[in-house]
């Protein structure tokens, strides 16, 4: 799905939107316990996760830190959009779903949790 005629800073908020959803969604967590696992409150997640809130430097750690993750790995490719580039959410989706594999697998791949 492409969506034209929204700014550099809308897509920037999207991107950063979509790679939190996306790296949720892959943990198998809800909203409300990654919030939990982040220290922060839902309704900001939420906001954040819809490309209507930006974080602040801190709040961008603790989410990173919720995902297992690092801000760079978050912030990577969302800064900086082409001249005349389409905003393509399943294109972006897929491209932060190879990114959090890839990232996997250069860490040894999940580990299970014995019972």
């Amino acid at each position: 799905m492409a969506t034209k005629g929204i700014d550099a800073e809308e897509v920037t908020r999207i991107k950063l939107a979509r790679t939190v959803v996306v790296r949720r969604e892959r943990m198998g967590v809800s909203q409300r316990e990654l919030a939990v696992l982040c220290g922060i409150d839902r309704s900001f997640l939420n906001g954040v996760e819809r490309g209507h809130r930006s974080p602040t430097l801190q709040a961008l750690v603790k989410i990173a830190d919720g995902l297992g993750t690092t801000v760079s790995m978050l912030t990577k490719g969302i800064l900086k959009p082409e001249a005349g580039e389409v905003w393509d959410q399943d294109e972006w989706d897929r491209t932060v779903l190879d990114e959090a594999e890839r990232e996997e697998s250069e860490m040894g791949g999940t580990e299970e949790v014995e019972a």
